[in-house]
């Protein structure tokens, strides 16, 4: 992105100058009047200042972010086209979040037991619950927006799954080293180890919108993976409500929207921006700093859950719908960090004036929602 127009137009040429962010891990080039920070200005009254290159040293992939009719035609378009088959190392990613997932609900105390009919909503391939199915579940059901049911799904599935395998069992990757450097909540061992009572398989995929295609229909529990964020949280919870009995259990990982990393694609030059800046504000910023782009935003605004869904509105919501919390679990960078990556410096962000630009519109937001990256609950049907 080039110096704002609000910088380019008439008054003395703005100099250019260097600063370094948080321990220097990232050089920012900042563009300045006489040396004064630029600043986009709420509808608050805030004042937030403008690094003119913090999006480009943020993102990877610097096209993904620019909206046009092509781009933003390929968002919309993500439904009805048939699911390419997942490389390998997906595999592996989807084995490792379900450990996680699965060592939360031991340690709260939902497993181990043996449920009659599971379903998991966004299950793509199918992985998840094929795993679930070989532990916890006599029969499951996966459901996703795309076609999910790769050819073979069983000869490539037992391939992959092969080579964690040390006797009668598997030992699933949790993180890593790495990973519980900075998250110490994870458990001292290196893997989980899923002990086997049926074969890994789906009994069925049911390919279309949740809400229109599972209907009628009972389980025993409901699961879901990195799906939940993406979704109205109260016209998911409402429905699951409607397909569990009395005792049953609903329990899910899902990306946060408040914590590390982009929620979606918006973005600006200042940390958090799609996070501290209300829908009218990012159109507001659009306008002047990236236009012909703005008229995307309202609807790439909407792709993601509406509400910006915190854990406070999770749990009660939930509780609204005849749930009980049985137990959470943030996964907590220990710093800001405005990339989702753990392997990102630590830029010592001000968490003050972030909060204070969210408060304007959001009173159920606190520091450790910042840092949350992704959370997992479990619920019991009352």
């Amino acid at each position: 992105m080039g110096v704002p127009s609000a910088v380019r137009q008439g008054g003395s040429q703005p100099r250019l100058s260097s600063r370094l962010v948080g321990r220097g891990f990232i050089k920012i080039k900042c563009f300045t009047r006489n040396n004064m920070p630029q600043y986009f200005e709420t509808s608050f009254g805030d004042k937030i200042e403008i690094l003119p290159e913090y999006e480009n040293s943020i993102r990877r992939n610097k096209r993904k972010y620019i909206l046009d009719a092509s781009s933003f035609n390929k968002l919309k378009d993500h439904t009805g086209n048939a699911r390419r088959l997942m490389p390998n190392d997906n595999y592996t990613k989807d084995f490792i979040s379900y450990a996680i997932l699965m060592h939360f609900l031991e340690k709260i105390g939902v497993l181990p037991q043996t449920f009659k009919k599971a379903l998991d909503i966004g299950g793509a391939e199918g992985v998840h619950i094929a795993l679930f199915r070989s532990q916890y579940a006599e029969y499951v059901v996966s459901n996703d927006l795309e076609q999910s049911k790769i050819p073979d799904f069983k000869g490539k599935f037992k391939g992959i799954i092969e080579k964690y395998k040390t006797g009668e069992n598997y030992q699933l990757p949790f993180l890593g080293v790495i990973i519980k450097k900075w998250f110490p909540y994870f458990p001292a061992e290196t893997s989980y180890i899923l002990s086997p009572k049926r074969e890994p398989d789906v009994d069925r995929f049911e390919d279309g919108n949740f809400f229109k295609v599972i209907k009628d229909e009972n389980f025993d529990i409901v699961l879901s993976w990195n799906t939940f964020s993406i979704l109205d949280y109260k016209l998911i919870i409402k429905k699951v409500a409607s397909l569990l009995p009395k005792g049953g259990i609903f329990a899910f990982m899902t990306r946060y929207f408040w914590g590390p990393g982009g929620a979606c694609y918006l973005c600006g030059n200042f940390p958090y921006f799609e996070k501290r800046l209300t829908l009218e504000d990012i159109k507001k910023y659009y306008q002047r700093y990236k236009p012909g782009q703005e008229k995307y935003v309202k609807d790439i605004y909407y792709i993601h859950d509406p509400h910006r869904s915190s854990l406070k509105q999770y749990r009660e919501w939930s509780e609204e719908q005849g749930f009980e919390l049985l137990g959470f679990e943030r996964m907590i960078f220990p710093y800001l960090e405005d990339t989702g990556k753990i392997e990102a410096p630590n830029r010592n962000l001000d968490s003050e004036s972030i909060l204070k630009n969210i408060s304007r519109f959001r009173s159920d937001i606190i520091e450790d929602d910042l840092k949350t990256q992704r959370i997992m609950m479990a619920f019991k049907k009352l």
